[in-house]
């Protein structure tokens, strides 16, 4: 279902990067079947659609190289309170997919307007190797991860990101 982009939309959609906002825009438009089945769209290369469904064919893939290419280099990310840049992205990723080699995201619901996105999706893998200092669980992993993503220039400037913490640090200790 794709909805009709008014400036007065455009400028709330903005203006709610504080993400519980966000969050109650999620059912309002969604992801076309390729973007949700983590396939490039009709769409142009660099296009916010084609970055978020690269993004997710990339990270399935455990391709992070080419996850990586799809960030500005100037990249910044607004996580969880933690910022990070593009060197820190690629640290995290590369220790998530070291911890967790079958991961794997599934779209749950996207949001596009102009140069913003919103993918609301899952995450999903066993903890099967060394995560984030903790050793291997053997356990499964499933939580929610919410992104708000910037376009410039075909690639993914800016995020500010938000995932189900608790639910993770459960599913590891318990």
């Amino acid at each position: 279902m794709n909805i009709r982009h008014t400036p007065a939309r455009r400028g709330a959609l903005r203006s709610v990067l504080g993400l519980g906002a966000v969050l109650g825009l999620g059912a309002v438009a969604t992801a076309s079947p390729a973007a949700a089945a983590g396939k490039p769209s009709a769409r142009s290369t660099g296009s916010p659609r084609y970055l978020a469904a690269e993004f997710v064919r990339r990270f399935n893939a455990h391709d992070l190289d080419g996850i990586v290419a799809l960030h500005d280099p100037a990249y910044f990310a607004h996580d969880n309170g933690a910022d990070g840049d593009l060197a820190s992205l690629e640290a995290t990723l590369g220790g998530f997919f070291a911890g967790v080699p079958d991961a794997r995201i599934e779209v749950i619901n996207a949001v596009f307007d102009g140069d913003l996105y919103t993918v609301n999706f899952v995450t999903s893998g066993t903890n099967t190797g060394p995560l984030y200092g903790q050793p291997a669980t053997g356990k499964s992993l499933r939580f929610s991860e919410i992104r708000v993503r910037r376009a410039a220039h075909g690639r993914i400037a800016e995020e500010w990101g938000l995932l189900d913490a608790g639910t993770l640090q459960a599913q590891l200790a318990g």
